[in-house]
């Protein structure tokens, strides 16, 4: 081999020890040294050489040609399979991922319209309960003034009165889905039917108070321990 390299290391091996100076160094019968060549020449291993672990496995693997490559081909399949199913899961993974923040971000942003709707709401109550509350001071003063009782000042007064019912009127509107509020809502059909039978319309007024008499007792029985609504349907009944 240092003369020609491509000479095999087997057969290297057989020619060293067929030509070892020592005689026991040497075959020791011509058939051993024919065996080993018929076996160099049948690729099979050798009784004067070790071959190393990868000429072991190249020999292993071109016996078993077809073994090899279907295994290959399985591994290869397999590894295409594991390439297109990590790609898969990636993708999968990216979309979740996106479905994800645009889910939170879509609920963040429902939380922040509802927190929106629920202080626009808050501030609309409060402006709706101040107008009660003036509406209220109004209607007091106006029904109250002995001025406006006064001969001539009569006609200013109901139509003052009038002004006030509307504002009345339209709280009952308001709060008709409202069972939340069915005090209020009987309350403001006795401030109307107070404010109708003011302004002379006693028929009309009864009609009112009959309204607020059917909210009233329905909050009574509902309700039997606030003391209140039995206190509010006695006052009904009285203006009835």
């Amino acid at each position: 081999r240092a003369v020609r390299p491509e000479v095999a290391p087997a057969l290297e091996a057989i020619c060293l020890k067929a030509m070892a100076r020592e005689r026991e160094q040497r075959y020791a019968a011509v058939s051993a040294l024919t065996r080993d060549l018929q076996r160099f020449l049948a690729d099979e291993p050798v009784s004067v050489y070790r071959e190393p672990w990868t000429r072991r496995t190249g020999r292993w693997m071109r016996r078993h040609r077809a073994l090899v490559t279907g295994v290959a081909a399985a591994t290869l399949v397999g590894l295409v399979g594991l390439a297109v199913v990590a790609v898969v899961l990636a993708v999968a993974r990216d979309r979740l991922q996106a479905s994800n923040e645009s889910e939170r971000a879509a609920r963040a942003e429902a939380e922040r319209r509802k927190g929106e709707a629920e202080r626009e709401r808050e501030r609309a109550e409060a402006n709706f309960e101040m107008a009660r509350t003036a509406v209220d001071r109004y209607y007091t003063t106006v029904s109250e003034d002995p001025k406006l009782r006064t001969e001539g000042l009569e006609s200013l007064r109901r139509d003052l009165l009038r002004e006030a019912g509307k504002f009345y009127e339209r709280f009952v509107a308001h709060r008709a889905e409202d069972r939340e509020v069915e005090r209020e809502r009987g309350w403001a059909y006795l401030r109307l039917a107070a404010i109708t039978a003011d302004t002379g319309a006693d028929r009309e007024a009864i009609a009112l108070l009959e309204q607020a008499r059917e909210i009233l007792a329905a909050l009574a029985a509902t309700q039997p321990g606030e003391g209140r609504h039995q206190v509010d349907l006695a006052q009904c009944e009285n203006s009835i």
